[in-house]
């Protein structure tokens, strides 16, 4: 189950940083296409390393609540 979260959270993650570069090439701003570089990169690392933490909770032990 694990694997199937991370999946769609980075497959998420990829989706929103595409939506993000391609939004910033139709605006008619130049400084908005150049300040969207850092912002989709920023956004990529922290949805994969989330993905990757999500990942890694499969190897977890289980907790009994």
């Amino acid at each position: 189950m694990a694997f199937i979260v991370a999946g769609l959270i980075a497959v998420t993650t990829i989706a929103v940083c595409a939506v993000m570069i391609f939004a910033a090439g139709m605006s008619d701003s130049p400084s908005a296409s150049a300040d969207v570089g850092g912002d989709a990169l920023r956004t990529f690392v922290i949805g994969i390393v989330i993905a990757g933490l999500v990942a890694a909770s499969h190897w977890l032990p289980h907790i009994g609540w």
